[in-house]
Order: structure tokens, then C-alpha cells, then sequence
């Protein structure tokens, strides 16, 4: 287990993670330089499409072999990963007909239909690679996948577009993503070649066995989706009200003050949390706690130097667009950072749910604070318009914390055991 955590791997790891993430703030402050608000909309409507339906079309299989992953010998892994990989060729047979439905309402044009069709395999593909090399305990394999993915392509875009007089449009940028994500399916795939073409003697993909992973992963596919439309329906909710301007304005804020999650994230969270869910379900809660502290106090550290660039870098990042568009709400984006920091917090609230097994109750909350999140963000958009949607957002997330503590609370209650063990 220190192996996973070595110095050389934080260090690989978190260069890879962070030159992504950078990648995509660049990528953001590019196109806002040279595409219309309403393009770059546009192109965060389809990404908020993309995301939910890769998560529905994943069905939160990966919650559930986690936690078995977690507590295997590395040899009896292997089955575990083809039986999950088995269940998704499955399921995008049923995923493909169902996005159709956004282009049958109109929502987006039919001539995005190959591309966001095939985005939707190789990124859910990619995806579940990355989690599944993370929970092997080879962050930096994972972490370069993440930067094959959403990292390379965005370099060779601007490439194309400065010196070689390439159209920069959505299409474009979608085209460039699939392509690299589809060499980091390939990637992960060479990756994992041990746990994916080894003959194992245990083959687990059954009916029953799908059947039962079905019923155990529900209540984390109706969490997960519960969340991910929280996240994304003040896109939709914006788009209704204001138009595709207000979508690309907040898209580009929303976008960049999201720096600080993922800079936590990624510098911490990758690591600690499989370790914290290892340390709960095989040396009990006082090794957690110990997890845990380490886990905050980090978490704290990278939080406040992620704050204090973020503040630092909006202003040449909004000279270098030169637009005075985005300077008129750059209010949004000291909103949005303000509930990035309510969503670092509210994690550990959700872990502490997660390693219990507390599937119920997240999921419960999840529903709640989604019907809370649409009657918020409704409420304050239609009011204030772009002037209120930052303040709704961190309502938003500040009641879906709350919402999640007073789940764990009550179950605790109900059950004081739970405190020591999982359900």
C-alpha cells in the first residue's frame, strides 16, 4: 500500500492530472478568445449531455467492484474487471437508441449524432480505465490516461487553428476529442492487458451474477444521477431562460473556478480516497480516522493554494480574451469559487457515507437535493437572471451538503453500530 502512495507516484501522477487539468483551462480560455458566447454554450450543453449519459450508461457499476476490488487479493481481481467490462458492451446497445431522444426533441442538431454517439463509448470506456487502474493502485498509468484523453488533443487543437488555419468550431473540438479518446481506450486497455486478456479460472458474468450487481449498484446509479443533474441542470435552466449567451458566459466561469475542486482532487482525493475506503473495511474506523485527518489536513493545504491561483489568475486570463462580455460577470466567478470550496467540504460527508454503506441514505439525499437544486436554481434565475445564478449555485451545493450530514446523522442514530461498521 505505501508503494501506491511513493513519492515518485504523487509526483508523476499529480503532473500528468494537473498538465490535464491545465489543458482544459486553456482549452476554455481559448475558445472563449475566439468563438461566439453561444458557441461556447453550445459546446457546454453537449459536454452536460455527454457526461450524464456516459454516468447513466456506466450505471454505477464501478461503486460497487470497488469496494469488492478493494478488499481482493490482486489475483482475483482480473475477474471482477471483465465481468464489469461485459456488462457495459451490453449496455450501450441500450444507450445509443436513448440519446437519440436529444436530437428527437431538438435539443441538439442531428449532425452531432456520430460524434457524440461515439464519444459516449470511448469516454465511458477511458473513464471506467482510469478508475479501475486507480483502484489497482497505479495512479500514474491512470493519471496519464486522464492526460492522454483531455490533455494532448487541446494542444494539437490550437496547433491546427494558429498555424495551419484550421476553422475553429464545436465540431471541430469534438472530432479531436474523440479521436483521443479513443487512444486512450486503447492505452487503458494495454494497461490493464493483465486483469483483461489473462484466463482466469473464476468467470463471474452470469445472469445472476448481473442480476445481482444490478440491485446492489441501483441505489448508486439513482445517487450519482441525482448528482450529476444537479450539477448540470442550471445549464439547461439557463438555456431556457436567458438563451445559449448565458450558458457560455457561465460555462466559461463555472468552468474555470472548477479549477480548485479538481486541483484537491487530484492532488489528494486520487490517493486517499481508495485508502480511506481500504482502511474502514479492513482495519476498521480508527485506521480511517487516522486516513481520514491526513486526508482533510491535505486536503486544506491544496485547497488554500488552489484559491489563492485561482484569484490570482482570472484577471490575465480575462485580458487575454479581451472581452468585455466576460468581464461584466466576472462576479460569477468568485461565486463559483465559493462553492467549490463548499463541495471539497461536503465530500467527506459523502465518504463517510460511502464507506458504511450507507447506499440508502445517499441516494435519498441525492433525490432531494436534486428537487431542492431545480427549485433553487429556477427561483433565482427567473428573478435575477445571471445575477442570480451564482448565489443559487451555492445554495445549491450548501443544502445538498447539508442534506447528505443530516442522512448520515439520522441512519447513525437509527444505528448507532454503523459508527464502527458497515451496514
Amino acid at each position: 500500500m505505501e508503494k501506491s502512495i511513493s513519492q515518485f507516484s504523487v509526483v508523476s501522477s499529480l503532473f500528468f492530472r494537473l498538465s490535464a487539468a491545465a489543458a482544459k483551462f486553456i482549452l476554455f480560455i481559448y475558445l472563449a478568445r475566439n468563438i461566439s458566447p453561444e458557441d461556447l454554450g453550445l459546446l457546454g450543453i453537449i459536454i452536460a449531455i455527454l457526461i450524464i449519459a456516459v454516468q447513466m450508461t456506466g450505471m454505477e457499476l464501478h461503486y460497487v467492484n470497488s469496494r469488492n476490488i478493494a478488499a481482493q487479493e490482486m489475483k482475483n481481481v482480473a475477474p471482477i474487471i471483465k465481468a464489469q467490462f461485459s456488462t457495459h458492451f451490453l449496455s450501450y446497445i441500450l444507450a445509443l437508441p436513448c440519446l437519440a431522444i436529444v436530437f428527437y426533441f431538438e435539443i441538439l442538431d442531428w449532425s452531432y449524432l456520430l460524434s457524440l454517439s461515439a464519444l459516449l463509448i470511448f469516454e465511458h470506456l477511458s473513464q471506467e480505465m482510469v478508475r479501475f487502474l486507480q483502484f489497482t493502485f497505479n495512479p500514474v498509468k491512470s493519471a496519464f490516461l486522464i492526460f492522454l484523453r483531455s490533455g494532448v488533443w487541446v494542444f494539437i487543437l490550437i496547433i491546427l487553428c494558429e498555424f495551419y488555419s484550421f476553422e475553429l468550431t464545436v465540431k471541430l473540438v469534438l472530432n479531436l476529442w474523440l479521436i483521443f479518446s479513443i487512444f486512450a481506450s486503447i492505452y487503458g486497455a494495454f494497461s490493464l492487458r493483465k486483469f483483461l486478456f489473462k484466463k482466469t479460472e473464476i468467470k463471474l458474468f452470469s445472469l445472476t451474477w448481473l442480476r445481482e450487481v444490478l440491485i446492489r449498484s441501483m441505489p448508486f446509479f439513482l445517487t450519482t444521477t441525482c448528482f450529476t443533474l444537479s450539477q448540470f441542470i442550471d445549464r439547461f435552466v439557463l438555456n431556457n431562460i436567458i438563451g445559449g449567451f448565458g450558458v457560455g458566459i457561465f460555462f466559461f466561469m463555472a468552468s474555470m473556478a472548477s479549477a480548485l475542486n479538481l486541483f484537491v482532487s487530484f492532488s489528494v482525493g486520487v490517493f486517499y480516497g481508495p485508502l480511506a475506503i481500504r482502511a474502514f473495511r479492513k482495519d476498521g474506523l480508527q485506521e480511517f480516522k487516522s486516513v481520514k485527518r491526513v486526508f482533510i489536513k491535505k486536503s486544506i493545504i491544496f485547497g488554500c493554494i488552489g484559491l489563492i491561483c485561482a484569484l490570482m489568475f482570472i484577471h490575465p486570463a480575462l485580458y487575454f480574451i479581451d472581452s468585455k462580455e466576460y468581464y461584466n460577470y466576472v462576479n460569477i466567478y468568485y461565486l463559483m469559487l465559493f462553492a467549490n470550496c463548499i463541495m471539497v467540504a461536503s465530500d467527506f460527508s459523502n465518504l463517510e457515507m460511502y464507506v458504511r454503506g450507507l447506499d440508502i441514505e445517499m441516494m435519498s439525499s441525492a433525490i432531494v437535493g436534486l428537487v431542492m437544486t431545480f427549485i433553487i436554481q429556477v427561483s433565482f434565475i427567473s428573478l435575477w437572471g445571471m445575477n442570480g445564478i451564482g448565489f443559487a449555485v451555492i445554495l445549491s451545493v450548501a443544502t445538498t451538503w447539508l442534506i447528505r450530514h443530516l442522512f448520515f446523522k439520522r441512519a447513525i442514530r437509527l444505528n448507532p453500530d454503523l459508527l464502527f461498521s458497515q451496514r
